[in-house]
């Protein structure tokens, strides 16, 4: 090969590369698409309801008002966030009106809209859904088409399903349909027929779940344990740690897992990010400005300092879209996520796994346990300044805290006992001081304790880093 040809081919390579890397990610996140506003969990006057900040007041979400719609839009847009996917997974009789005004206004904002459906697994109700679209909102003769996302060359239907609906939605688009012509009965012969696609055929299809994690997953939930699948096509990121929906203290909303899940998708340089749902407090999908402080705890929205903050997933959103997380300079460790390792030994920290949902439960002991791929012993790191940080379990979103002296993991706080400063020691390794009782983060058998500092071994640890920022 001569060497005018190897420089062409390395040019080639060099600038495929850049490509790459260069590829911008577009953005999307879910809208419900509900039919008012009295539902008890966004009730005016109900104590738990979660209030919005709308034009610069505090209301409770009315799915009836249209400058409410038109206000989340516009936020979306600010955060970044290009394509809305309206959520008619719980009804499809809200699809003319409802949905017909978001694109609407999707179409005056420069914004993209699609659609995410339910049929349950029955293939002739999602055609019939996929006829739908294309005739109002995604086909040629639709008004304001060209606002229609496109995936892979075609209009997208976002399909929350389990894995076998989805398939059998899959399988649709290799089959074919007959068509009638002359408005002739079935009963006439061959000439009389011709073969069709399905409207079905005519879309790209995407797969969403409140259940399983799953590479190239368009929302709903995640499994907490897993987090979001890396992928280069599509990854979902939510602020929503999921461990049992039937129990408000097993499901809440934390910076630290959208931290984690936004890392993972910028390391893989993911082509569409689906962030969550806007304006869902139910399902702690929301990163809407939104004041929470007299909601349950599993719904409160706090910052990385533990603190009760209406903006706090929004503004961290807009900074992930913009490529800019912010962090606090100057600290020993990067914030990021990191297994914890005793310097004198091959074990790792987690959370004490006697059953699997227990790993998820506020007050669940901190202890050494085995290595493995799931995200139990792996822990987010934020600098607070001065190599104080605060320490979060990313598979459960609860913070490392002194209990007496006990460390367990518990719901999101500002207070000291939730502080632990980083030192570095002669050998290398680290240790953690607790700020609320001044001792040392030491292993004592298989428990993570505190000890006065200098008090015992074990007080020592090694940090390494699995994705930094």
């Amino acid at each position: 090969m001569s060497h005018f040809v190897k420089t062409v081919l390395c040019c080639c390579l060099l600038a495929l590369m850049l490509s790459a890397q260069a590829r911008a990610t577009t953005y999307a996140t879910w809208i419900m698409v509900w039919y008012g506003h009295d539902q008890a969990w966004w009730k005016a006057g109900n104590a738990d309801a979660s209030k919005n900040l709308i034009n610069g007041e505090w209301k409770t979400l009315d799915w009836s008002n249209n400058s409410q719609i038109e206000a989340y839009l516009d936020g979306i847009k600010k955060a970044g966030v290009t394509v809305v996917v309206a959520d008619l997974t719980n009804g499809w009789g809200w699809l003319d009106g409802r949905c017909q005004f978001i694109q609407t206004l999707c179409a005056k904002k420069g914004m993209k809209f699609c659609v995410a459906e339910n049929s349950t697994g029955n293939t002739a109700q999602f055609e019939s859904h996929a006829k739908d679209m294309w005739d109002k909102f995604a086909g040629p003769d639709a008004p304001n088409h060209e606002t229609y996302f496109h995936y892979r060359g075609k209009p997208l239907i976002v399909c929350y399903s389990v894995r076998s609906w989805y398939r059998s939605y899959l399988g649709m688009q290799h089959g074919q349909m007959v068509e009638w012509s002359n408005n002739r009965s079935q009963s006439a012969g061959p000439s009389d027929q011709q073969t069709v696609r399905p409207y079905a055929f005519r879309f790209s299809l995407v797969w969403a779940s409140g259940e399983d994690s799953g590479i190239n997953k368009w929302g709903w939930q995640l499994e907490p344990w897993v987090g979001s699948v890396p992928s280069t096509d599509s990854m979902f990121v939510t602020s929503a740690v999921r461990w049992n929906p039937a129990d408000g203290a097993m499901w809440r909303k934390s910076i630290a897992y959208l931290d984690y899940n936004f890392a993972l998708a910028r390391k893989n340089n993911s082509e569409y990010v689906i962030v969550g749902s806007y304006d869902d407090p139910t399902e702690r999908n929301t990163w809407a400005v939104s004041d929470t402080a007299h909601c349950e705890l599993g719904r409160q929205i706090r910052d990385k300092t533990g603190a009760l903050n209406p903006s706090a997933l929004y503004d961290r959103v807009r900074q992930w879209t913009s490529g800019k997380p912010t962090v606090e300079p100057g600290g020993l460790l990067r914030d990021g996520a990191y297994r914890i390792a005793s310097s004198g030994g091959g074990k790792y920290l987690g959370i004490r796994n006697a059953e699997k949902p227990n790993q998820g439960a506020p007050g669940a002991s901190l202890v050494e346990r085995k290595p493995d791929k799931t995200l139990n012993g792996l822990f987010w790191l934020y600098h607070l300044g001065g190599n104080h940080y605060r320490i979060i379990a990313v598979h459960s979103g609860l913070a490392l805290e002194a209990s007496g002296e006990q460390v367990i993991q518990n719901w999101d706080s500002a207070d000291k006992n939730q502080r632990w400063t980083l030192t570095r020691a002669s050998s290398g390794s680290f240790r953690l001081q607790n700020a609320a009782t001044g001792k040392a983060l030491a292993l004592v058998g298989e428990s993570a304790v505190v000890r006065s500092i200098g008090g015992g071994p074990g007080q020592e640890w090694n940090m390494k880093p699995v994705l930094t920022l």
